[in-house]
């Protein structure tokens, strides 16, 4: 039972360490992932990091390949763009949701996150709350087939995203400020002007993350 515990913590530990290496830009789209070199590099046995590339996989944030083996998930533009076509359908739909089931305790976390957000200045850390942020909103819509489909949505883009925010950082007080008017319209109830917001959010990042994935597909 103990050893279990211990494997699925250095499990996680590498998954996260794995994310916050692709947010930062030091794992590029594509980019293979050796077992034996991220293990050496996170001080652990091979074992978790199979782990962890398994589940990331399952994720989004990696793709296994019987030949190529197991590398950063990437997009190709028209495949972003399409991605990005079918979030703003189920996004919009799911903050409709949100908004008529979300409780006060899920707005204060929201609010408190929207607060850090706000105070930060790494933009890796910035980009991680964000997604944080996003996910709560879609897991209080109380749709587990509709957030679970939109974090996989979300993780496939993250780094087209995170590049995004650190070639652009003066859209961080445009995103900060709809994160807000998102917490209003769910507090109020308010489902048109939720969905109004959210889809503006998307559009407001789409093209910055096709400009983003042209970049990193020219390194």
């Amino acid at each position: 039972m103990f050893s279990d515990s211990v494997s699925k913590s250095a499990s996680q530990m590498a998954a996260n360490a794995i994310i916050r290496a692709i947010v930062a830009g030091d794992l590029k789209p594509g980019h293979r992932l050796h077992q034996g070199d991220l293990a050496a590099r996170l001080g652990i046995s091979t074992t978790p990091v199979r782990e962890a590339l398994t589940d990331l996989a399952g994720q989004g944030f990696v793709r296994i390949d019987t030949h190529r083996g197991a590398y950063v998930t990437e997009l190709g533009v028209e495949e972003l763009r399409d991605v990005y076509a079918f979030r703003a359908v189920a996004e919009s739909e799911a903050i409709k949701l949100t908004a008529l089931r979300i409780s006060q305790e899920e707005l204060g976390k929201a609010v408190r996150l929207v607060e850090r957000m706000e105070r930060l200045d790494d933009p890796t850390d910035y980009v991680l709350l964000n997604h944080q942020f996003h996910a709560l909103l879609a897991n209080a819509s109380r749709s587990p087939q509709i957030a679970s489909v939109l974090a996989k949505l979300r993780n496939v883009t993250l780094i087209y995203v995170a590049r995004a925010v650190m070639s652009t950082p003066q859209i961080l007080v445009e995103s900060n400020s709809r994160h807000r008017m998102l917490i209003e319209a769910c507090e109020a109830r308010n489902t048109s002007l939720a969905a109004e917001v959210a889809l503006k959010d998307m559009l407001c990042t789409l093209e910055l993350a096709v400009s983003s994935a042209v970049d990193l597909a020219q390194v």
